[in-house]
């Protein structure tokens, strides 16, 4: 059946949200399912069916509407096993054990603060003009990093990587040579190709190495923890400010990040957090 494949254990964890701490709320609504002081609304069934279908909520509808009788008997079956096992748990004091205590803390505070997010974002200002102009503002955050397509030759000794680079010069085909002589063994299979790097992703001296070639030139052999590096520089692309079209995904997180930072800092003013490093440290060490 369409609800055969939903996992108990996914449902166990979602409805231990609902039930865990909080008294009914189904209001006025005709609860669908009844345990104890417990209710459960259809559209709480529909918003466990949207977890499992990644968030959509259209999609838990759509299958709703198509469920047998069994199927449907099955879902709301599971779900009620899950208060059960919820409100046996209470029963026993378990909420009140440390660890427990404190996932559902952090759960009710992730969520809170999750649904703040969405709350707040919905009233933030995304509009054109606003992403255009905190483009304008904030140049520096926007911009194609360099980056260098290379590919290498690995070797053992200096001596091997001084003979490449003769061979080299000599106008031996460099993806032969790595594909023959490289002890790398995943460029090796490829010519040598690294792909594109960008700076600080690699060792400072063969960043250096690398850095300094033009496309089509080949570098001297450069030492490394790994060997002796053999580089050809094919492509080059250099620093440049992106164009707003080329970085609007970007510019919508960075400007939704701003958004939220001002809202923090008047939330720090408001409640002053006060942060104490050393007792944490002192805990710690006990």
């Amino acid at each position: 059946g369409i609800v055969r494949f939903r996992t108990f254990f996914f449902l166990f964890a979602l409805c231990a949200v609902l039930c865990v701490g909080r008294s009914a709320t189904a209001g006025e609504k005709t609860p669908v399912i009844r345990c104890g002081d417990e209710t459960v609304t259809a559209e709480e069934v529909r918003y466990l069916l949207a977890q499992q279908a990644g968030g959509n909520e259209g999609i838990a509808s759509v299958i709703l509407n198509q469920m047998s009788e069994t199927d449907t008997a099955l879902f709301l079956g599971q779900i009620a096993e899950s208060m059960l096992l919820a409100k046996a748990a209470q029963l026993q004091g378990l909420h009140l054990e440390p660890r427990v205590a404190a996932q559902i803390r952090w759960n009710d505070i992730n969520l809170l603060a999750q649904a703040y997010v969405g709350w707040a974002s919905e009233r933030w200002d995304m509009s054109e003009d606003a992403l255009r102009r905190f483009y304008e503002s904030h140049g520096e955050l926007f911009f194609q990093e360099e980056e260098v397509h290379v590919r290498q030759i690995l070797f053992k000794t200096e001596e091997e990587a001084r003979n490449a680079v003769l061979d080299l010069m000599g106008g031996a085909s460099f993806d032969v040579l790595a594909e023959q002589r490289s002890i790398d063994p995943v460029s090796s299979r490829n010519g040598g190709d690294m792909g594109w790097i960008r700076r600080r992703a690699l060792p400072k001296p063969v960043e250096d190495a690398i850095f300094q070639l033009s496309p089509g030139t080949v570098s001297k052999p450069v030492q490394s923890e790994y060997g002796v590096h053999v580089f050809q520089a094919l492509e080059r692309k250099e620093r440049r400010r992106l164009r707003i079209d080329e970085c609007r995904d970007a510019l919508r997180e960075a400007l939704g990040r701003s958004y939220l930072s001002k809202d923090l800092e008047r939330l720090k003013e408001r409640l002053k957090p006060a942060l104490s490093p050393e007792a944490l440290k002192a805990e710690t060490a006990k």
